[in-house]
């Protein structure tokens, strides 16, 4: 008698158990699918529920919530927690299925915190750890977008066509090109700023020298005693200057105008490019 009862209660303390081994991994499913439906704030509360049975949670499962809530923050935008949670699940998981994932994530949210200077470091140390991750072009998509940032365009450029030539197969590849399109009109108009402001240190050296030459011309009227309807060799030779400093001012007008007229028609494309740009990213 006492063996069976001994039986059945084992039998019974066994049922429970495996209702809560696949009550454990029900919740984990239903976080990993909130996941994928970015419901961040539902699926953190999965994994919250999780966790806080982890003395009874199987490795599996434990391993799954922990990285299921560094997500979950991390789509919440809660940075510095989601880094903690990448954090904790190395520790616990150094051999973990996604401590690639973990490392690489962690290392991008310095450049979702817009510390651009920490992003080029640490993504470049995972590329260092993971020189054959399947996160490699993202990597140094993120690495060129910091660079951007920080003011870097030749060196950010160098690597968005890096990304354009070694990943063809990259979602990365098309984002890149637009950003490529985007510094090529950049330094285009960084060119024609320059040149905009050259012309209008001329166009102020050219004004000044037609007030000195209508100056002059005022005094030469003033002083002289001669007919004003006899030649006059000396101010003939004022007023034909005078009419080609102004055609060269007239000259110069023009220019400015049509470069301002092209800025404007850059500034326009690049807002284009950039919006495009964003679509891609999200």
């Amino acid at each position: 008698m006492n063996k069976y009862v001994f039986s059945v209660v084992i039998s019974i303390i066994a049922i429970f158990a495996l209702e809560g081994q696949s009550r454990f991994t029900q919740l984990v499913y239903e976080g990993q699918k909130l996941l994928g439906e970015s419901k961040f704030a539902e699926a953190q509360q999965r994994f919250d529920l999780l966790l806080r049975n982890r003395t009874q949670l199987p490795k599996t499962e434990y391993e799954s919530s922990l990285i299921g809530m560094a997500k979950a923050q991390l789509g919440l935008g809660n940075f510095d927690l989601a880094s903690e949670y990448f954090n904790f699940y190395e520790i616990q998981f150094p051999q973990g299925n996604a401590r690639e994932e973990a490392a690489y994530r962690k290392a991008r949210i310095y450049f979702q915190k817009e510390e651009y200077a920490g992003a080029i470091e640490q993504l470049s140390r995972f590329l260092e750890v993971y020189p054959a991750s399947k996160y490699r072009a993202n990597s140094y998509y993120w690495i060129a977008e910091s660079l951007l940032q920080i003011g870097r365009i030749e060196d950010a450029e160098t690597l968005f066509k890096r990304i354009v030539r070694e990943f063809p197969s990259s979602y990365r590849v098309e984002a890149a090109q637009y950003r490529l399109e985007v510094i090529m009109l950049t330094k285009h108009e960084r060119e024609l700023r320059q040149l905009l402001q050259v012309s209008n240190e001329k166009l102020i050296q050219q004004s000044q020298k037609i007030r000195g030459l209508e100056r002059e011309i005022a005094g030469l009227l003033t002083k002289s005693s001669q007919n004003l309807t006899s030649p006059n060799p000396i101010l003939d030779n004022y007023n034909t200057n005078r009419r080609s400093v102004q055609e060269n001012l007239q000259y110069r007008q023009d220019k400015i105008a049509d470069i301002e007229t092209k800025i404007q028609q850059l500034s326009r494309e690049m807002s284009g490019l950039i919006t495009e740009l964003q679509r891609i990213k999200q």
